[in-house]
């Protein structure tokens, strides 16, 4: 797991934390963005994605 902070071009005055997970054997990447600011409070969105194996280029 890797912590991050993002800042908004459009906000750059919000600083949102964030985790990037990616288990050891797992196809599955996930990032997680916590205390996203909303109109209504703040939510946190998780997004997945598919790692490959790089297995170069064949010539």
């Amino acid at each position: 797991m890797t912590p991050f902070k993002l800042v908004p071009d459009d906000h750059p005055d919000v600083t949102i934390d964030g985790t990037i997970t990616a288990k050891p054997g797992s196809e599955i990447v996930t990032v997680v963005l916590n205390g996203i600011p909303l109109d209504n409070g703040e939510s946190d969105r998780a997004t997945y994605f598919c790692r490959f194996d790089d297995l170069g280029t064949e010539t």
